[in-house]
């Protein structure tokens, strides 16, 4: 049967009225509504989502500084599952994001525990050939930059950005969003979930005054050291200093640096006495000889860290003759799966590397600039200290160092 005009022309009327109440009511309850395409979303800086009750369906307010999203409770149970894959496409099993206040309305958010584990050591110690097998991990990602140098190039910056007094809550988030950001790809540590844990390289971080910077800014990081038989770290430091300024002609044809080659041995020869004192200059610490002397230097790192637990200490020796037990040993105590490194990686030479004045590789091995009776006095220097140092790391490192252990 028709219906007639007339009796339909009032449902338009209310229809027309109803269509524009609800336009006025859209544009003045989304005066700041900013529509981003979810997988925009997906890729920006957002982990925490807050339900808050409002009368509007839904009502997106994005912060540029904060990146929080608030979504209303009548669309909780439609919105449940988009947070879900929200949580799982921002971070990873390994990740979880992290939000700070770094004061004038500002939170920041990174992922925590940026980095998971920094390696440190004395030179010439097999920092470089123990970062060189880690990064070939399919789950770890190392640092954007080789050795980021962070917390002693701008320690003093830093220690004085976080110090005591009003804020330092705030200081301390923003060191902590900087650091991360400034060294880490921290994109692709929210995005790709094949990133289990993140580290970084510095050797020279073993020698920083003091610890407690790198605790106050990365709390969770754990740390892994490694040593090297002094004598023998004192031997590869020597070769390289014996090259430096050739080129690599100058390497193959055998050639050395006997410049430096003679200041090296002076200062070694200088130093032993020296050595012995309690009481030696601060500046000294970093000369060759010096750097042998991990005791002392130990101490007060483990002030900050326990030993197993959030710091690893690993001799150089076990890493050159047994590296895939010393992979698994850090996989144990990082968390993150053990690894069948290829075979061809891990019978690489782990020696130390030297570059010419051209910066291509030389290729050489390292020659035995100190005689055999400057070799067992130095033995008989660090013995004492080895000894110590092994009263503090354990029956690991007792004895293993000598001249019948690198015969």
């Amino acid at each position: 049967m028709r219906v007639k005009k007339e009796r339909l022309a009032p449902l338009y009327l209310i229809l027309v009225v109803y269509a524009l109440i609800s336009a006025v009511w859209i544009i003045t309850s989304s005066r700041h509504l900013e529509i981003i395409p979810w997988e925009k979303l997906l890729r920006s800086r957002i982990y925490n989502f807050e339900y808050e009750n409002k009368k509007s369906l839904v009502n997106i307010l994005m912060n540029p500084k904060n990146s929080r999203i608030s979504i209303s409770s009548h669309t909780r149970a439609h919105e449940f599952n988009k947070e879900k894959e929200h949580e799982h496409a921002l971070k990873t099993p390994h990740f979880d994001m992290h939000s700070c206040d770094a004061g004038n309305n500002d939170t920041l958010t990174f992922p925590w525990k940026t980095p998971t584990f920094i390696i440190i050591g004395q030179h010439k110690c097999g920092t470089t050939a123990l970062y060189s097998i880690l990064r070939e991990h399919p789950n770890l990602l190392p640092s954007t930059k080789f050795e980021p140098h962070y917390f002693d190039f701008k320690g003093k910056y830093i220690e004085e950005r976080i110090k005591e007094g009003p804020g330092r809550k705030e200081r301390l988030c923003a060191e902590r969003y900087r650091y991360a950001t400034d060294n880490f790809d921290t994109d692709q540590i929210m995005e790709d979930p094949n990133v289990m844990a993140t580290f970084e390289k510095t050797p020279s971080y073993f020698d920083i005054n003091d610890p407690a910077l790198i605790k106050s800014v990365v709390p969770d990081t754990k740390i892994i050291l490694i040593l090297r038989d002094p004598v023998e770290r004192l031997q590869s430091h020597l070769s390289m200093t014996a090259l430096e300024g050739l080129s690599i002609k100058e390497m193959k044809a055998g050639k050395v640096n006997e410049e430096k080659l003679d200041k090296f041995l002076n200062h070694v020869y200088r130093h032993k006495k020296m050595a012995l004192h309690e009481k030696r200059p601060q500046d000294l610490r970093r000369a060759p000889l010096f750097r042998g002397l991990y005791e002392q230097r130990i101490k007060k790192w483990l002030n900050y860290y326990e030993l197993g637990e959030s710091m690893l200490v690993l001799p150089y020796e076990d890493l050159r003759n047994e590296p895939q037990h010393v992979m698994d040993e850090i996989a144990d105590f990082v968390g993150f799966p053990r690894y069948d490194f290829q075979s061809a990686l891990m019978e690489k030479d782990l020696s130390p590397t030297i570059r010419s004045r051209d910066g291509k590789l030389s290729g050489r091995k390292a020659t035995t600039y100190i005689s055999d009776e400057l070799r067992a006095d130095l033995y008989d220097l660090y013995t004492p200290f080895n000894d110590k140092l092994a009263d503090l790391l354990g029956e690991r490192f007792r004895g293993i160092w000598g001249p019948k252990t690198n015969a």
